[in-house]
């Protein structure tokens, strides 16, 4: 790498701790520590961990540290509403990493990927206790989502519900078969509920399991 803005970022991801080692002379090798110190950097950031500098990744080595400090101040202010007082046995759900860990005793008893909102439609950050646990459970896809996303593809793909291996159902609680939706017609009911937010957890590993046909 011949690039001036090569040096600029090596030095950016040593300050950081990313980048380990100055250049050892050996190009190959100093362009590989190079590249895994940007995937380090891109993980810790939750960004995806390619190697590539690309406007993402590039926006978040350029944040100043005073933001970074911000940052921090608020999540620890967040952590101190939420995190005191915890009982022994708890779920925590990470929304930066995409993980649900659960603890027992106080200690990490089992750790997952989860999937949480977007940007646009985030996660909402809340504290409660879990009143029911379903096993294997049938994912009922929520009002926003399909308010929001699904009814569009299905309006342009009659084939949407069939190749993402999802069932509508009638008042009486029959499937409705594919041919027989109008999607022009198909309107969203909300229930009342007492909780506020309809937040959902369903590890990854459960869910692509249940989307394999047979």
């Amino acid at each position: 790498m011949q690039d001036a803005r090569v040096a600029l970022l090596r030095r950016r991801l040593l300050i950081s701790g990313d980048l380990t080692r100055t250049p050892q002379g050996d190009a190959d090798d100093d362009d590989a520590a190079l590249a895994n110190a940007v995937r380090a950097f891109q993980s810790q950031h939750g960004l995806q961990a390619d190697g590539v500098v690309g406007p993402a990744t590039l926006a978040a080595l350029n944040v100043p540290v005073t933001t970074r400090i911000e940052q921090l101040r608020l999540d620890l202010e967040r952590a101190r509403w939420y995190l005191h007082d915890l009982p022994p046995r708890y779920v925590q759900v990470d929304l930066a990493n995409y993980r649900l860990d659960y603890y027992d005793d106080g200690r990490l008893a089992w750790s997952t990927r989860v999937q949480v909102g977007q940007p646009r439609r985030p996660t909402p950050v809340l504290r409660s206790a879990i009143t029911r646990l379903t096993i294997d459970p049938s994912w009922v896809v929520p009002p926003t989502i399909l308010r929001e996303d699904m009814l569009a593809k299905l309006r342009r793909d009659p084939d949407y519900l069939a190749r993402n291996h999802l069932r509508v159902f009638d008042r009486q609680g029959q499937i409705v078969p594919d041919n027989a939706i109008d999607s022009a017609r198909v309107k969203v009911v909300v229930a009342s509920v007492r909780q506020p937010t309809a937040v959902y957890r369903h590890p990854l590993a459960w869910w692509r399991l249940r989307r394999v046909p047979g």
